[in-house]
């Protein structure tokens, strides 16, 4: 199993309401959550507030980029727009601004209450280190 850990939006995640989390961009651990298909959930993991919240399966990821404002942009050319993750080297490829729908449902699922909610949080977690490339990964509660 991967970990993930998570500091924020604890009521969400335990409720189902937040299922994705969006990271820089990592192609090995992406890999390696597709080979297990198995994720553990944690609270706040490698400190003294640790708690494994649950257990989750991996349902899938999306590679896009972010801009300086912490917009989402789409790597188109690569199968990867406007919510697929079927190669996940986005090479050769050119960036297109995410339709609205699309970057208000990220930003939903991630458990934002707007794009504009989500934007505003990655300035000011990243500053003006936001823009690059990131991992949106779905997972799915498993109840026991």
């Amino acid at each position: 199993m991967v970990a993930i850990s998570f500091s924020v939006m604890k009521d969400k995640l335990l409720s189902g309401e937040k299922t994705h989390t969006i990271r820089k961009l990592n192609i090995n651990r992406l890999h390696q959550m597709a080979k297990l298909k198995k994720l553990q959930i944690y609270w706040k993991l490698r400190t003294k507030e640790t708690e494994k919240l649950f257990d989750a399966e991996f349902v899938g990821a999306t590679i896009f980029n972010l801009d300086s404002n912490g917009y989402p942009w789409a790597w188109v050319g690569d199968d990867t727009y406007p919510f697929a993750c079927n190669n996940v080297s986005p090479v050769d490829a050119d960036l297109i601004k995410f339709p609205i729908n699309y970057a208000t449902s990220l930003a939903l699922e991630d458990g934002f209450d707007s794009i504009e909610d989500m934007q505003k949080w990655f300035v000011s977690k990243y500053n003006d280190r936001v823009s690059g490339d990131y991992m949106g990964i779905r997972f799915r509660k498993i109840t026991t």
